[in-house]
């Protein structure tokens, strides 16, 4: 059952239902950048989240503060703790809260599949016991296309293999299909492309945050397979804001799969060769890795139809990207050698 932790006194009394917006996964990476954005527009947002990826820490400033957030620690897998959630009247759902990283999926693809799709279920369910179909908004990931030469566009060819790291494509198309269906077509699947920026863990195996926590220990630069492949990354909090305005700006929602990225399109070699001169250790080590098992060789966004809508798309360099990261993590290592060291009695 969902644990009320932590809330704003006084949500109940203040903006309507047209600007509380529910989050699931809202203490996570790309849903607490998110949610911060939300507050300073001035809505009223409820973060479902069991904590077991995200940190309340995230959260932490606004709850604090008790400035329009609503914290309930639950399982998103789970039909009563959306109902919990959705309890008071809401304009938006945004359901984020899933298993990611390559290193979680490939340790367990199956279970990483049926994790993902029970979550989608479970809202399914809870839109169907509340006669909702509207607001509803999901994410998908680019990682459902196929190879493809140029842009990927919505229409793009499909991914439908279930086996090893296709088991995550696989789980987010299923629910793509699950939710459309439950909605009438009306949700809009959020295919994001390589969403960036401090606070990204490299254990999730994750490209930059792993290249950067090498450069910055001294070690070769990670590269699987011969470095190129093309990625195409986008600022977390660029993403944040062009979410939020999606959510609380755009005169209608756009039904179906809609792109989210950037423009910032390199080789990993590349990828590597720019945290290499961030380091100032020219030329680039790298430390070659065997290729990974279902990777595509290009992954570049058309976002066409997302710059239709008139939203604010990402526009940060890779450089920058770069820099944001190796700046947080810098300061985290001073943080670490500042701490005073416990005492052997303690």
């Amino acid at each position: 059952m969902l644990a009320r932790s932590a809330s704003t006194p006084g949500m109940e009394d203040g903006p309507t239902s047209a600007r509380r917006i529910v989050v699931s996964g809202g203490a996570g990476f790309i849903g607490s950048a998110l949610v911060r954005l939300l507050v300073a527009r001035g809505a009223q947002v409820v973060v479902l989240d069991d904590l077991s990826s995200g940190s309340r820490a995230n959260l932490a400033p606004m709850l604090e503060a008790k400035d329009g957030v609503e914290l309930f620690v639950g399982d998103a897998r789970e039909r009563e703790d959306w109902l919990h959630a959705l309890a008071k009247p809401w304009h938006a759902v945004v359901h984020l809260a899933s298993v990611v990283g390559v290193e979680r999926v490939m340790a367990d693809p199956q279970g990483c599949h049926a994790s993902n799709t029970r979550g989608f279920d479970a809202l399914c369910a809870a839109l169907s016991a509340q006669g909702r179909s509207d607001g509803v908004w999901i994410a998908s990931s680019s990682e459902v296309y196929d190879d493809h030469d140029g842009p990927l566009a919505e229409h793009a060819p499909l991914r439908r293999g279930r086996v090893g790291r296709d088991a995550y494509a696989a789980s987010k198309l299923a629910g793509e299909d699950l939710v459309s269906r439950a909605t009438g077509g009306r949700a809009t699947a959020l295919r994001f492309f390589n969403v960036v920026g401090p606070g990204q863990s490299a254990a999730q195996g994750m490209l930059l945050p792993r290249l950067v926590e090498a450069a910055r220990a001294g070690e070769p630069l990670p590269v699987c397979g011969d470095g190129t492949a093309v990625r195409t990354f986008a600022a977390v909090d660029e993403v944040a804001r062009c979410l939020a305005w999606l959510l609380l700006d755009a005169p209608t929602q756009p039904a179906g799969p809609l792109n989210i990225g950037g423009g910032a399109s390199a080789s990993v070699r590349a990828v590597a060769e720019c945290v290499a001169a961030r380091s100032g250790a020219l030329p680039a080590v790298l430390g070659h890795l065997p290729p990974r098992h279902g990777e595509t060789a290009r992954r570049v966004p058309d976002l066409s139809r997302l710059a239709a809508l008139g939203a604010p798309l990402p526009q940060a360099s890779l450089e920058r990207i770069v820099d944001e990261l190796w700046m947080r993590h810098a300061a985290v290592d001073a943080a670490t050698k500042e701490r005073p060291c416990a005492s052997l009695a303690s």
